[in-house]
């Protein structure tokens, strides 16, 4: 019998809680080493599905970062314990488009307007496009402003893309003596 303020008797032992390990990428690696040596060691076919397994937590990881990883990890196992039947060495679209799938399309929407950023700030030398740059040690990129090749513009084929409109060479209905212009021939050059 306790009192006011008495400390409540617990019979048998007490459980003290360990302390978790850190949820981090690592741990969960060597973790499912374990777990993969075990199954391995009873069920030799399933190495190879375990195997695959880990590469797709592994490419998860990459694609999306740990938390993603761990969670599509988590509602995988979790599924695979009520189904017997699933396969590992298989990803689940479900739970990979649930817990990967966001971030990925946020990566490439990021990376693609960072792309668009750098060819803005991307600087051809005007100078060096008009026919000849003078600068000494020139801090603009020396490139084609039309296709991006390694010649001025002024002597750029891709950029301007005429039609031939008659006299000798090719023509546009099948060029000289009924065979076509060769392979990347844009037109006739006299």
């Amino acid at each position: 019998m306790t009192g006011k303020g008495g400390k409540q008797r617990t019979y048998g032992k007490r459980r003290s809680r360990t302390p978790r390990a850190d949820h981090t990428f690592e741990n969960w690696l060597n973790g499912f080493q374990v777990f993969m040596g075990v199954i391995s060691a009873a069920y030799r076919k399933r190495t190879m599905h375990l195997i695959a397994y880990m590469a797709h937590v592994r490419r998860a990881r990459e694609l999306a970062g740990k938390s993603a990883a761990l969670t599509y990890d988590e509602d995988f196992r979790r599924n695979a314990s009520l189904l017997p039947s699933t396969r590992w060495d298989l990803r689940d679209q479900n739970y990979w488009m649930e817990h990967v799938g966001p971030y990925v399309e946020k990566k490439h929407q990021d990376s693609s307007k960072f792309a668009k950023a750098e060819s803005k700030w991307r600087r051809q030398c005007w100078e060096y496009n008009r026919g000849g740059c003078t600068r000494p040690a020139c801090k603009y990129i020396h490139e084609c402003e039309k296709c991006l090749g390694n010649h001025p513009a002024t002597v750029c084929f891709k950029g301007t893309q005429q039609l031939f409109r008659g006299g000798r060479g090719f023509s546009q209905q099948g060029g000289r003596g009924g065979h076509g212009p060769p392979f990347g021939a844009q037109g006739s050059c006299q």
